[in-house]
């Protein structure tokens, strides 16, 4: 499980509301894994997960373009990154072994995600604010 703090947050609103929403479906999915889920469920949550992934990617890159975010290109590159390797644990909703390998990395992910990366966004923003 992954507890919503303020180390999280990266102080745009509309971010921070999605990484909310990611963190709770994944949280969802985690307990989900645990609780012994068959294959189909677990793999329809992976699903949503990644559909509702993509969509927030969209938002945060259409953001950080709009502010010139300085990393911006790196920053798709790790978005990419994660859809891919999301669409291939996916596939292996039906072995224990890559269930337990997904929640790992997705609470992994998320955690260095949006707490190491996605905070820079916040920063970027501040740094501009201070600057107007």
């Amino acid at each position: 499980m992954i507890e919503w703090n303020d180390s999280l947050c990266t102080g745009v609103e509309e971010i921070d509301a999605q990484h909310r929403e990611l963190v709770r479906r994944y949280n969802v999915f985690s307990q989900a894994a645990a609780d012994g889920a068959g294959a189909a469920e677990l793999a329809e949550m992976l699903r949503f997960m990644h559909a509702y992934a993509e969509e927030h990617f969209r938002t945060e890159e259409r953001f950080m373009e709009r502010t010139g975010y300085p990393g911006l290109p790196s920053h798709i590159l790790q978005h990419r990154e994660f859809t891919g390797r999301q669409f291939w644990l996916l596939e292996g909703a039906d072995s224990p072994e890559t269930v337990q390998e997904t929640v790992d990395f997705l609470r992994e992910w998320i955690a260095r995600h949006v707490g190491e990366v996605d905070a820079k966004i916040g920063l970027h923003v501040r740094e501009l604010a201070r600057k107007s």
